[in-house]
């Protein structure tokens, strides 16, 4: 028995290395595992991400170009400062999630008109970027600010805009 226990002992020493390196192999396959099921979800929240985010600019563009065809159509006529106008951005602003705000800006940068905005009729944001964007051959579309902490509420907000067009004339600027 004495000269049995070093070769028990190399048996044992070999059983314990193989069962260490079975359940390192076995680890090593899980982690893998976890990696690649956790780089799958971020893939598919990335994608998901980005079709919500896409679908959110269609419809505040969307939202954005129906009001110029609304005042367009309906109101052909009316000065852009009339309380009519305002009616008009009050519907739209209380009928879409997306776009909050929505104010009329003239080709001067003076706000003209405005719907639930804090942003008071005659006040000057021709320094604004999402104003200065449309400006001497700038974006004739969709313009889409950086996010910006709101003063009052402490929510983020970020401004979008795009030239306002009628009769194939830029007359303005409408923002929200």
């Amino acid at each position: 028995l004495h000269d049995a226990l070093p070769i028990l002992i190399v048996v044992c020493t070999v059983l314990v290395s193989a069962y260490g390196a079975s359940m390192y192999a076995s680890l090593h396959r899980a982690h893998r595992q976890a990696l690649d099921d956790a780089s799958g979800s971020l893939e598919s929240i990335t994608r998901s991400a980005e079709v919500g985010t896409n679908r959110s600019i269609f419809e505040i563009d969307a939202t954005l170009l129906g009001v110029e065809r609304m005042l367009e159509i309906m109101l052909p006529d009316t000065p852009l400062t009339d309380h009519k106008v305002r009616l008009l951005l009050n519907q739209f602003n209380d009928q879409t999630l997306a776009v909050r705000d929505i104010v009329i800006v003239d080709v001067a940068g003076h706000v003209l008109n405005n719907a639930g905005s804090t942003t008071p009729r005659g006040r000057d944001v021709a320094g604004q970027p999402w104003f200065a964007a449309h400006q001497k051959g700038g974006l004739p579309s969709l313009f889409i600010g950086r996010p910006e902490r709101s003063r009052a509420t402490g929510g983020w907000s970020i401004m979008v805009s795009r030239p306002l067009m009628q009769r194939d004339s830029v007359i303005g600027v409408i923002a929200a």
